[in-house]
């Protein structure tokens, strides 16, 4: 394998990596959101 390969390789779990924690941190905030209306 040569660098270009490993990079893009790279890039692409870095990015799905990412992707999962911004959805992690939305359900979060979601949720959080939902309970303090319920609360109401």
């Amino acid at each position: 394998m040569n660098n270009l390969e490993v990079s893009l390789k790279i890039g692409i779990t870095r990015e799905k990596q990412v992707s999962g924690f911004w959805a992690t941190i939305e359900s979060l905030s979601y949720c959080s959101r939902a309970t303090k209306n319920n609360r109401l």
